[in-house]
């Protein structure tokens, strides 16, 4: 009988050590597929917005976010700075952040240059008022030096005009002249066979032949010194 008592007595107390082991065991939680497909759901969108954003920024060309492996699928090996203690991890906050901090930095990069291109804008539209002025300057010295040019093309054309007019005199001056002297050579001429004889009395009704008698008749009275006055 007491053999009995003792085997109830062990048997109650293992079963309560049992119930009480079974009481203080936690169970763990397992994860349905839902809570790992949101994760890598949520992860995938960030690295898929982020990449979109660099190639749309700069292209293909030298893109760190390709170069780096922070945005990988769950499974792959990551390459971060931090070794290998993130294999298989998901990209957290830093890398996010200092993704962020290398656009917003080349995004710097780009404005400056944009303010450039509006300064060259600026200095390209001050230029080309410059070039406007100057051309309506050119335009106004190119009408002055037209209509001056057309005054002296009409002087000269006066001037061509009396040029001929003082040619053509000229030439008239020169025939007169030339005219003058013809007659006076045609004078001396006729004039060298005609002699002038005086003091040879005529009469009135005279002949030629009885002239010519008179006028040798004087001349042989004269000396033969004063024989040809004329």
């Amino acid at each position: 009988m007491g053999r009995h008592k003792n085997n109830k007595r062990k048997y109650s107390y293992s079963s309560g050590s049992d119930s009480v082991n079974q009481n203080n065991t936690k169970i763990p939680k397992q994860r349905g597929p839902s809570s790992e497909t949101q994760i890598s759901d949520t992860s995938f969108a960030v690295s898929a917005i982020l990449g979109l954003t660099n190639s749309i920024l700069y292209g293909d060309k030298d893109s760190d976010l390709k170069k780096s492996s922070f945005f990988l699928n769950s499974g792959e090996p990551c390459n971060s700075p931090h070794g290998s203690a993130m294999t298989g991890a998901q990209p957290t906050l830093k890398d996010v952040m200092r993704s962020l901090e290398g656009i917003s930095g080349r995004l710097t990069s780009v404005e400056n240059k944009l303010q450039c291109l509006n300064k060259m804008d600026q200095r390209m539209a001050s230029l080309e008022k410059d070039i406007k002025s100057l051309w309506l300057s050119l335009e106004d010295r190119v009408k002055k030096v037209d209509e001056r040019v057309s005054k002296l093309e009409n002087f000269s054309e006066g001037a061509d005009i009396a040029a001929a007019q003082v040619s053509s005199r000229l030439e008239l001056e020169r025939e007169r002249d030339s005219l003058r002297d013809d007659l006076t050579y045609i004078k001396s001429q006729s004039m060298r066979n005609n002699l002038i004889f005086t003091g040879v009395p005529e009469v009135e009704n005279e002949s030629s032949e009885t002239t010519e008698k008179n006028t040798k008749e004087t001349s042989n009275r004269r000396p033969k010194d004063s024989s040809g006055n004329c």
